[in-house]
């Protein structure tokens, strides 16, 4: 899935590249605070600060388990 979210980040659909990092979210909550896709977040966070839930999910993703 992380590729398909950078496969449509290339192709300049950020809305499909953040819903397939939610989908990773939901299937393998701990793949998503991998740094790769951690630097997909943040592409996403650059290009549309604006989309709904990325500042949640993103705050999900980066944070550590104590």
């Amino acid at each position: 899935m992380a590729a398909s979210a950078s496969t449509l980040l290339d192709a300049g659909d950020v809305t499909g590249a953040f819903a397939q990092l939610r989908l990773i979210e939901l299937a393998a909550p701990l793949e998503a605070r991998r740094p790769s896709v951690r630097a997909l977040t943040a592409q996403v966070a650059e290009l549309r600060p604006d989309l709904p839930g990325l500042s949640d999910y993103a705050h999900r993703t980066v944070m550590t388990s104590p």
